[in-house]
């Protein structure tokens, strides 16, 4: 298996990642893991929260209207990397940037948004 966002023999990533803070829904066959996404770029991500699932489980993710599946090449502590099946299109990543930028807008931060996300669920009530 080719390592988590590195170019063979190389060290160096064949995608740019970007820092996209936002939550994000981690689900396998028996559970789903909230999280925050860190940093992401067309090939894979990482993400910050508890029990995150561990090294090579099977793991679908949705980031605001984006899903993607893939699996988790690393794990360390709260954290976790995604190595993606099918790389993410142009517009996608466009379209996440996008939604970040507006958020930023109004939120000081993640969790503030995270936290008016579970209220307008219900999870918060």
């Amino acid at each position: 298996m080719v390592k988590f966002g590195k170019r063979v023999g190389g060290g160096r990533r064949i995608a740019s990642r970007e820092k996209l803070p936002m939550p994000a829904m981690l689900s396998t066959i028996q559970h789903y893991h909230v999280a925050v996404l860190v940093d992401l770029s067309s090939t894979g991500a990482r993400f910050r929260g508890d029990k995150l699932p561990p090294i090579d489980e099977v793991v679908s993710v949705k980031l605001d209207s984006v899903q993607a599946f893939g699996i988790v090449a690393w794990s360390r502590k709260n954290e976790c990397g995604l190595s993606f099946d099918v790389p993410l299109s142009k517009f996608d990543l466009e379209r996440l940037r996008h939604k970040i930028k507006v958020a930023s807008l109004g939120w000081r931060n993640v969790d503030e948004r995270m936290a008016c996300d579970d209220w307008q669920t219900g999870l918060a009530r």
